[in-house]
């Protein structure tokens, strides 16, 4: 029998140069790529097997997806805005008891957290959990409501116009908590502040992924 909830990661088929190009900038698209594997690796590891189904959505649809042993579906839409709300219309029936939706570029969410937004959604119509750059980690519905259509994506007011959305559609909206998603140098170094902060915190394979980049790093500098 299915979980009634689900997390769902909306995730993009790692190829060298076409991931995390903005890191690529400075690590190079070959070790961004391989950094951005290491994500979808401990991912997969650390929330695969919770109390609620879980799924990858990847794009492109074309791609030969790699889902880690999980399972996985292809997002559906020309937009993020309808591939985030594709998601949902389509998985709606399955899961009663609400989804999650979470992004790919914050894999160091504590578990704790997740088992948090499920429970706002007994009580809030949208679950959200804002990021610094001004968009969210994660998006949560138990009903499925347009809080997509015309907010303006990969900005820095992604967070402000989806909370305006869910007031004009009279929904509450649950928050959980702010933290930051490694699209830049400076975010990896904040993953780095993460990790030594939090030895407990089960990412093996981004841990790995860092100290070789450090050791790269270093040779080069010689």
């Amino acid at each position: 029998m299915l979980d009634e909830r689900a997390l769902i990661v909306v995730a993009k088929n790692p190829e060298i140069g076409k991931v995390k190009t903005r890191l690529a900038r400075a690590l190079g698209a070959a070790q961004a790529f391989e950094l951005y594997k290491a994500f979808l690796d401990d991912i997969a590891l650390r929330f695969a097997h919770g109390a609620y189904d879980f799924a990858f959505a990847y794009t492109p649809a074309e791609a030969s997806f790699d889902n880690r042993g999980a399972h996985s579906f292809a997002q559906v839409g020309s937009t993020l805005n309808e591939r985030l709300h594709n998601i949902f219309k389509q998985n709606a029936e399955r899961y009663s008891g609400g989804m999650l939706i979470m992004s790919s570029d914050s894999p160091h969410i504590p578990t704790a957290w997740l088992e948090r937004g499920f429970a706002l959604l007994e009580t809030n119509g949208v679950v959200l959990g804002p990021t610094f750059d001004g968009g969210y980690w994660i998006v949560g519905m138990r009903d499925t409501h347009d809080i997509f259509t015309g907010i303006p994506m990969s900005t820095d007011k992604v967070f402000q116009h989806t909370l305006a959305r869910a007031s004009e559609l009279a929904l509450g909206v649950g928050l959980l908590p702010e933290t930051f998603d490694v699209d830049t140098p400076d975010d990896v170094e904040k993953l780095r502040v993460y990790l030594r902060a939090h030895a407990d915190a089960h990412l093996p394979n981004t841990r790995r992924m860092l100290v070789e980049i450090d050791a790269r790093k270093t040779v080069s500098d010689q």
